[in-house]
This record gives structure tokens, C-alpha cells and sequence, in this order.
């Protein structure tokens, strides 16, 4: 009767350090999904931003965004797929259908109420230390006691990169580059 109480306790014991284990995988298997979907989004970007850096390449005259462009419109989603279509038309993005794989398939779209790609600006590329609203300019920062100076540094490190070599602090689609050292 003792060992059948012994054999019980270790198998409960067991379950008990089966149960442990399994919490712990549980939640590393969750942010491996969700490590996985994040890098096909940022895949999916990298491949946009690099299409958009190789047209304005091939065409200095083209403009992407109507004069009065506004991400904030309702068609903004359609004006951004319509620039897509043609990115892909020209050869410079594999596929109009790049979508963000963490957003559900079925609210992808368009339409109204759906997820789309949304327009932002490219800190990283602007180097403009003032401030412009429409015409005029908020702030200069000539206007403080610092002054700037060009400096031969800049960071070329992939990892602040979009895409790989896209050269994001330096000269486009260049080995060189500059960055802006402001100093008092």
C-alpha cells in the first residue's frame, strides 16, 4: 500500500514538472509567431521603400503623392495602392499584393473600415534641423548659439537601413556619406 502511494506521489510530481515546462514553452512559441509576422511586415516594407528610392532614381521628376496629398484623406488608401500598381508596372516592386501578414487577410483592403498601408515621413533621411509650416518657418536653429558643421562620420550600419545597402544617412544608393554635427 506504501509504494502504490509512493508511485502516485512521484507521478503527480512529474505531472507537476510536465505542467512548469509547458508554461514555459507555451509563450515562447507565441513570440516566435509573432517575431516571424513581424519580420515578413518589415520584409514587406524594406521591399516598398526600396522601390520607391529606385524610381525616384531612374525618374528625378517623379512625384509619388498628388500636390495635395493628405494620409489622413479616405482615399489616401487608394492613391498609395494606385502608386503601387505602378511601382510594380515599372518593374520596381515584385507585386502590388504586399501586404502586412499581422494584419487578419480579410480586413486588408481599400475599402472602407479596412487596414491599408499608410504614408509617413522618413525621419532618418531629413536632415533639416528647422521647422516649416507651409511657407514659413517655425523655427531655425541658426537662431540659437550653436552652429553646424559637416562631419566625414556617419553611421553606415546596416542595421539603421530599410533594405539592405540603402545607405539611409548617406548618399542614395552610395558607399559615402556625411551627417550633420551641430556644435556650440
Amino acid at each position: 500500500m506504501n509504494r502504490n502511494g509512493t508511485v502516485i506521489l512521484l507521478l503527480l510530481i512529474l505531472l507537476s514538472v510536465g505542467v512548469i515546462i509547458a508554461r514555459q514553452i507555451g509563450p515562447s512559441e507565441e513570440m516566435l509567431s509573432r517575431r516571424l509576422a513581424e519580420n515578413g511586415l518589415t520584409t514587406d516594407i524594406s521591399q516598398i521603400r526600396e522601390a520607391f528610392d529606385l524610381m525616384k532614381i531612374a525618374s528625378q521628376t517623379w512625384q509619388p503623392w498628388e500636390e495635395n496629398f493628405d494620409p489622413e484623406n479616405v482615399d489616401a488608401a487608394a492613391s498609395i495602392a494606385k502608386i503601387l500598381d505602378t511601382l510594380r508596372s515599372e518593374g520596381f516592386l515584385r507585386s502590388s499584393e504586399v501586404y502586412d501578414s499581422t494584419a487578419k487577410k480579410h480586413l486588408w483592403g481599400t475599402g472602407a473600415g479596412k487596414q491599408y498601408w499608410q504614408a509617413s515621413l522618413n525621419l532618418a533621411s531629413n536632415s533639416s534641423f528647422q521647422i516649416y509650416t507651409g511657407e514659413a518657418r517655425i523655427w531655425d536653429w541658426n537662431q540659437t548659439d550653436t552652429a553646424a558643421a559637416t562631419d566625414s562620420f556617419f553611421l553606415n550600419e546596416q542595421s539603421i537601413d530599410d533594405y539592405p545597402f540603402q545607405n539611409k544617412l548617406g548618399e542614395a544608393a552610395g558607399k559615402s556619406g556625411f551627417s550633420l554635427k551641430i556644435v556650440r
